[in-house]
């Protein structure tokens, strides 16, 4: 009787989910989505990546870095193989499986890039585009002003890629029209630009911005719902506010700008 009692104690032991504690590195994924989260070299940068670092340092929790691609990151986070995500915009459906922080972690600029010699203009209204073909990352979102363009199908023709460096190609040899992406992406763009302009078969212009932005969208922090991490979470919001008041935060993004310009 004491066997099964014990047995049985011990299989429910093996079947709770416990919460993790300081000791225990949680498993942070990220995206390759510079200027905010990239790798190079096997090595991790980006502004948000250095954020968030310094907000896990400060409550004494360490973290694991892993890269992986967008969908796959969704998929995991739904499933509790990871428990956090860097730099993820809350859209309804992500609700149901991610803990968002509640402190902003970075605002994004959403805007449209097209080739350095194309004729096309952009006065804030996405319903003069139209006609053209857009380039995005595949299970992306972009801001309720360009979701919903491309749930009313205002944005009627959209190709889609897991890989930033393939939609770059396809802007830049003319297959789609314009890409969508961040503002500050343009930096990293334009060294892309050069790899490919050496290796595409086909000829690859440099690209250009369009102004105004579609619309600045908050990204935060998010947690795996499966994974019970609210109490992180509220840790991790609590060093995040911290930072913003003492000025360690913005120190930081001036840090990150001044050396990744040099």
């Amino acid at each position: 009787m004491k066997r099964t009692i014990i047995a049985l104690i011990l299989f429910l032991c093996g079947s709770l989910h416990f919460p993790a504690f300081a000791e225990d590195a949680l498993d942070i994924a990220i995206l390759e989505y510079p200027p905010y989260e990239y790798t190079v070299n096997g090595e991790f940068h980006g502004v948000s990546v250095r954020l968030v670092e310094a907000v896990f340092q400060r409550i004494e929790q360490p973290i694991k870095l892993q890269v992986l691609p967008w969908s796959r990151a969704l998929k995991f986070m739904k499933e509790g193989r990871i428990d956090g995500l860097i730099e993820v915009l809350v859209v309804p459906e992500r609700l149901a499986y991610m803990d968002f922080s509640q402190i902003v972690l970075m605002e994004e600029r959403i805007t449209l890039f097209v080739v350095e010699d194309s004729p096309i203009t952009f006065d804030g209204d996405l319903t003069a585009l139209s006609q053209f073909h857009f380039g995005g990352r595949q299970d992306f979102s972009y801001g309720t002003i360009f979701d919903k363009a491309i749930a009313d199908k205002v944005i009627k023709r959209l190709s889609i890629d897991v890989e930033f460096d393939t939609l770059l190609l396809k802007l830049c040899t003319g297959d789609i029209d314009i890409l969508i992406g961040e503002k500050d992406t343009i930096h990293y763009a334009s060294s892309r630009i050069k790899v490919l302009q050496n290796t595409s078969i086909k000829r690859c212009k440099n690209i250009k911005r369009l102004s105004p932005i579609i619309q600045t969208t908050s990204a935060y922090m998010a947690f795996s719902k499966v994974n019970r991490l609210t109490h992180v979470r509220d840790s991790f919001d609590e060093a995040l506010s911290e930072m913003k008041r003492d000025g360690s935060y913005e120190k930081i993004i001036e840090a990150w700008w001044r050396e990744s310009s040099l």
